[in-house]
């Protein structure tokens, strides 16, 4: 068959934020808010869909597709096969995606982006050759194996291969080493058996300095090729590895570094960072918990400075020693000065550094860090050395410099479906080569990139942890690799590969934390296991309260286990936090459950979480509610831990924390494990035992709940419940919130007489008391019964009613929320341009408090009034702002509400298409939420919806509703700013 050659389109790339994506490269998928959903048809028509994609400029034959997709068949047989697949691929596709025409076929790239029409148009320019290797995840259409897809396959992987070739000189030429050596590491990835791009490679890394890294290139490509071709490398790629090989680093400085046997990853910083530090300090501390790779850093370290230190570079390893004479003798060992065994070695020590500069890498100090650091200063004042060493404490000696070394940076969860992405991250480097030394068949590929991800993220990216768990590649499958990390000790052991070459210390994660919780003392010890009962980041004063009862002052212990780099440091805005890497968590965990004080922990955990909540139960209800939420989301999982303890350990704690957290819960729209708690609560036969005042609340909290669930019968059950318990006990001001809570429910399913009614009751009642302020919001909550039975200016009155009496009270929420209401009425009273001084002002009012999700509300009642009075291009606009603001703020009521208004004003400018994607996506978020709507706007956008079915036929319809359902909110944002662009006609409904 010959050979078809691709096109290169000059027009612009389409924008990459479009709504919907096709996906080719790698799994063909279609892809929307980062979410992609595999392309459901069948192999031969996927084929047919690249082939088309791939020639995009070009529309081709059908009787050229029939012949090649179908050599085998007759003509009439090939035809119909064609025109089956076209058939499917309109029916799976957005709407217009192909172009076809009685006797040809085309992609529509204008409709529907797509990541190889990009690559291609990319590629015609050397100035984006990095964007277009970047869009390349993979092979063409991964999974579809049809003889008639090689040519495109052939030609896509030529034209990658060169962009990289290119790529890679560029970046040398100009001296950006580490990009060259990514983009040669694509080169090989991509074709491991070409020698040329090894060699390449190789020498790079040994110019670089990491001559390991490039013998281990030599070792993967014989390996592959022993494998695969049963070859050994050609005679260029065997002499250049003897050259490294045999080739000196360490120039004519003595030193006693020992070569390393693998690659240096993903540490290049901090490389630079130390050779810095050693220019202006004498002593440099790397710092850092276990299995972080400080050694390491260390020995390359030492070989850079090869140079620096003509006196010699020297290695010390200190794992063994336990005071100053230790070290002393440890040091006079590696510099071969003969000692007595009743002398001090310092005098020794001392001569032989006296000459030139030299350096000292003291390894595992953490035991000895004061007597190390008494050293350091002795050997200052003598010679003209320079330590470099490693530890998990200070050595608190003067001109110390500091360096915390950090985890490998690891992908973030939402890249974890992206190879190009993931392979950026060192930690997905260092495991992809460490595996590839026992597994040379394993690549990253768009299929396996997110349990690669998945892995690093619950190693916490510690360098000796992804080592470990690298060397099973040749055993476990990468998903084996992800079900054993949940028993760390069968996958940290590296018993089996080389164990006699490294320090039991550092034989598995788990021992070496052992080393690092030996040195702790006892009340250190008990500290750190307590700590483990924390999900997720803590306050000094949480850990005072798990750990009080232990000793008064906590704070010396938990000092000395964050200056070990057991426990990190993170800073929020008000307070640092700390937290136990999910490794380190896991080895103090096991601690805990060994001790007799895991109920202590976990009783002082829920404890204090309660004691929190209930403090900021109170500012749920002000005009601090929202730095609350804010301040309560840093504790959310510790919220969640402790709920599940006292859930089964003590029913009163339980209580209180889902009567103090239930609004928080409700506004964060996480409070799906808290109902479930609460009802088994509810049922449990000591709940009758409580006091009245924590029943109504949890009986008020059940019917929030199920409010928001929009089940108004279970809602109304425990409403009336609560006021039950209010009543026998008194509680005038509970049974005021739980009188509104049931207006409300009665006013959102349709009973405003009963809700008024309720209102009414709340307002006598506020009255009496002299609440002002609790009695303007009643009031605008009966201006909003009167909106409902259209008594319009019964409703405008009692909003100025309101809108005065917040001025007065200095509410401005309140005044926003009078002024969107009078908005409202205006646009039913038809007095549009009040209504739209009313709407900005409650709008500017809303971004002075800086509240996004109100700001999104008031944004679409200003919407709704424009598009009644038929302006819809602003609307669209304003209904564009809203919900960019709901993309990132979730609110799922306030957004199901804009979509429905752009819909509406969408299908009002006479943009079927786009009213129909929309509505598909309010209505597919009301039933995935469980949103209610007033009856009258229920049957309203139900008879809009069918209009707009109607309008486009139902196959049409179909499509666009499957579309709309993929969106993401922001996805429809960006259309309806794009919408609000471009002039439409003006359509009546």
């Amino acid at each position: 068959m010959a050979a078809r050659t691709l096109s290169i389109g000059r027009m612009p790339v389409p924008d990459e934020s479009a709504p919907f994506r096709l996906q080719l490269f790698g799994t063909p998928a279609l892809c929307a808010g980062g979410v992609a959903t595999r392309l459901a048809v069948p192999a031969k028509a996927v084929a047919l869909l690249a082939i088309l994609v791939v020639h995009f400029e070009t529309p081709q034959l059908r009787s050229r597709l029939a012949e090649i997709l179908w050599p085998e068949t007759t003509d009439d047989e090939a035809r119909a096969n064609l025109r089956r697949h076209l058939h499917l691929l309109v029916k799976t596709l957005p709407s217009n995606a192909l172009a076809l025409t009685k006797n040809g076929a085309c992609w529509n790239g204008e409709q529907l982006g797509c990541d190889v029409v990009d690559f291609l148009r990319l590629s015609s320019d050397p100035r984006t050759f990095e964007k277009a290797v970047a869009l390349r995840q993979g092979e063409l259409c991964v999974g579809v194996h049809d003889d008639a897809l090689e040519p495109e396959r052939q030609a896509l992987d030529e034209r990658y291969v060169a962009m990289l070739t290119d790529l890679a000189y560029a970046s040398y030429k100009t001296g950006r080493h580490p990009d060259a050596r990514l983009y040669l590491e694509r080169l090989v990835a991509a074709d491991p058996l070409d020698e040329g791009h090894v060699r390449a490679l190789m020498s790079l890394r040994r110019e670089t300095g990491d001559r390991a890294g490039a013998l281990r290139e030599y070792n993967v490509l014989a390996a592959r090729l022993r494998t695969e071709l049963d070859v050994e490398p050609e005679r260029e790629t065997t002499q250049l590895f003897q050259e490294i090989l045999y080739a000196s680093e360490a120039g004519s400085t003595p030193h006693n570094l020992t070569g390393e046997t693998n690659s240096f990853v993903g540490r290049e910083a901090e490389l630079e960072e130390v050779g810095t530090r050693l220019a202006d300090h004498r002593l440099v501390t790397i710092l850092g918990p276990a299995g972080i790779g400080k050694t390491r850093l260390a020995r390359r370290s030492a070989f850079n400075q090869l140079e620096r230190f003509p006196g010699g570079v020297w290695f010390v390893d200190l794992a063994q020693s336990s005071s100053r004479v230790d070290i002393e003798r440890s040091v006079a060992q590696v510099l071969r000065r003969e000692i007595t065994p009743t002398a001090s070695p310092m005098p020794a020590i001392l001569h032989a550094l006296d000459a030139q500069p030299a350096l000292l890498v003291l390894d595992n100090c953490e035991q000895v860090c004061i007597d190390a650091g008494e050293f350091a200063a002795a050997l200052f004042a003598g010679s003209k050395a320079s330590v470099l060493a490693t530890s998990r404490h200070r050595l608190k000696a003067s001109d110390e410099s500091v360096l915390h070394l950090q985890p490998l940076p690891v992908p973030p969860e939402a890249t974890h479906h992206n190879a190009e992405e993931v392979m950026r991250y060192p930690a997905a480097r260092l495991f992809l080569e460490r595996a590839a030394t026992v597994a040379p068949w394993l690549r990253l590929t768009a299929e396996n990139a997110r349990n690669v991800g998945d892995i690093l993220a619950r190693i916490d990216g510690l360098p000796l942890a992804i080592e470990l768990v690298a060397a099973r590649a040749n055993l476990l499958t990468l998903e084996g690799i992800l079900k054993r990390l949940a028993d760390r000790s069968t996958v940290f052991s590296n018993r089996s590969h080389g164990a006699r070459q490294v320090t039991i210390r550092h034989s598995t994660v788990e021992a070496s934390l052992q080393w690092s919780y030996a040195l702790l003392s006892r009340p250190e010890q008990q500290v750190f296991a307590r700590l483990s009962v924390f999900a997720g980041s803590f306050t000094m004063e949480a850990a005072q309260s798990v750990c009080g009862d232990l000793f008064a002052d906590v704070l010396p212990a938990f000092s000395e286990l964050v200056e070990s780099s057991l426990v990190q440091t993170r800073f929020a805005e008000s307070e640092p936090r700390f937290v136990l890497l999910e490794t380190v968590r896991a080895f103090a965990a096991e601690r805990l459950r060994e001790s007799a004080d895991l109920g202590i922990a976990q009783t002082a955990h829920a404890m204090h979480y309660s004691e929190f909540a209930q403090r900021h139960a109170a500012e749920f209800v002000s005009e601090q509610e929202l730095e609350a939420y804010r301040c309560c989301d840093l504790d959310a999982s510790n919220f969640a831990a402790a709920l599940r303890w006292s859930a089964n350990a003590n029913h009163s704690m339980a209580l209180r924390l889902i009567t103090s957290l239930w609004r928080y819960w409700i506004f964060r729209w996480t409070f799906d494990e808290a109902q479930a708690v609460l009802h088994a609560l509810l049922d449990s036969p000591i709940f009758e035992y409580e006091p009245v005042e924590l029943r109504a609340r949890a009986f008020q909290a059940a019917g929030m709940f199920e409010k928001e669930k929009a089940d108004a019968a279970a809602a109304r059950t425990y409403f009336e419940l609560a006021l039950q318990q209010c009543r026998a006990g008194n509680l005038e001001v509970q049974e005021l919130e739980v009188l509104n809570a049931l207006a409300i429910l009665e006013f959102n399913h349709g009973d405003p007489a009963r809700a008024g009614s309720l209102y009414e009751t709340c307002l006598e009642m506020q009255e009496r008391k002299g609440d002002a302020w609790a009695a303007a919001e009643t009031i605008a909550n009966l201006g909003a019964v009167a909106q409902s039975t259209n008594q319009y200016e019964r409703a405008f009155g009692l909003f100025e009613r309101v809108l005065d009496a917040f001025r007065a009270t200095g509410n401005e929420r309140g005044v926003a929320y009078a002024l969107r209401s009078l908005t409202l009425c205006c646009e039913m009273l038809g007095r549009y341009d009040q209504g739209i001084t009313y709407g900005n002002e409650c709008i500017a009012t809303y971004e002075r408090l800086g509240e996004q999700a109100r700001l999104a509300d008031g944004l679409q009642t200003l919407s709704n009034l424009l598009s009644m009075m038929g302006d819809q291009r602003r609307a669209i606009a304003l209904y564009a702002r809203a919900l960019h603001i709901l993309s990132q703020v979730e609110h799922p009521i306030f957004t199901m509400l804009s979509l429905f208004g752009y819909g509406l004003a969408s299908f009002r400018a006479g943009d079927h298409l786009e009213a129909a994607r929309t509505f598909a996506k309010a209505w597919t978020l009301r039933e995935a939420k469980h949103l209610s709507l007033q009856e009258e706007n229920h049957v309203f956008f139900c008879e809009t919806t069918d209009k707009v079915k109607a309008l486009l036929g139902e196959r049409q319809f179909e499509v666009a509703w499957a579309y709309g359902k993929s969106l993401t909110i922001n996805q429809i944002a960006h259309a309806a700013e794009q919408s609000a662009e471009r002039p439409a006609p003006s359509v009546s409904i």
